[in-house]
């Protein structure tokens, strides 16, 4: 009676800042018969699923500084258009007569789809792995210390501008720019180093000391995840911009949809 007396005086959390639609705007099926403009609707869906999953990555930066379980559920909601989106580029991709694209043009778009695939995995990061990390600290009611979350908030943001930085690069075939993203390792790694030892120096003898720091620890992995992400997306430009083929390491993605065509 009291529960439902309060949720009746207290307004539901309002999400002042409504998400991006997630929804393909610039594949347009019609258009395969014609590679050259098809290319370019493929490029300009890439760099909208970037948008979107910048905007997923903003919104689990502000859950880890502040969760709540609202935020997480609607967070962990995000992650199904994000795959939509993906599933979209790859099948436009898929129905691109091969033949008629040039050995550079399928460079191009196989780099471009290893992009959108980062992408997705970004998304899946954010929302589904760290969202139930974010839970676990909730459902065991020991949250970090007000010291090391902000250590991994920053430590996060260095990663969330390193993704921004990338997919500007990305956006602009800018190799300067992205450039710029691979030589912040050291300042990645020396964050990295530092907040993994102010975790490990606060851990404390209880089960439940060990289990928080467990998934704290567990935390900063995902973060090193997002961020070399975003170097993978750096990479992916620089081959577009020297008309390479994909990197070995991007080549299973790339022939998955070079088979579908």
């Amino acid at each position: 009676m009291i529960a439902r007396l309060i949720e009746k005086l207290v307004p539901a959390e309002i999400d002042t800042e409504p998400r991006l639609s997630p929804e393909p705007k610039y594949v347009i099926h019609e258009l395969t018969i014609a590679p050259a403009a098809a290319l370019s609707l493929l490029r300009n869906e890439v760099m909208h699923m970037g948008d979107v999953v910048i905007d997923v990555v903003r919104r689990g930066r502000e859950n880890l500084r502040n969760p709540t379980r609202p935020k997480l559920k609607k967070l962990g909601e995000l992650d199904d258009g994000v795959d939509s989106l993906q599933d979209a580029i790859a099948l436009f991709a898929a129905k691109l007569p091969r033949a008629e694209l040039l050995p550079g043009d399928v460079n191009r778009m196989q780099n471009e789809l290893a992009v959108s695939n980062h992408l997705e995995a970004i998304g899946d990061l954010i929302s589904e792995e760290m969202v139930k990390l974010v839970g676990e600290w909730l459902d065991i009611r020991h949250m970090p210390s007000d010291e090391n979350r902000q250590k991994m908030a920053e430590l996060y943001e260095i990663a969330e501008d390193c993704l921004k930085q990338a997919m500007t690069a990305f956006s602009a075939e800018d190799l300067e720019a992205a450039n710029r993203v691979l030589n912040r390792k050291a300042e990645f790694t020396t964050k990295l180093d530092t907040t993994l030892r102010k975790v490990s120096d606060e851990i404390g003898p209880r089960d439940l000391d060990i289990r928080r720091y467990r998934i704290e620890v567990a935390m900063v992995e995902r973060i090193n995840r997002l961020y070399e992400r975003a170097r993978r997306i750096a990479h992916a430009t620089i081959a577009i911009k020297n008309q390479q083929e994909p990197a070995p390491t991007e080549q299973n993605a790339a022939s998955t949809i070079a088979d579908a065509m």
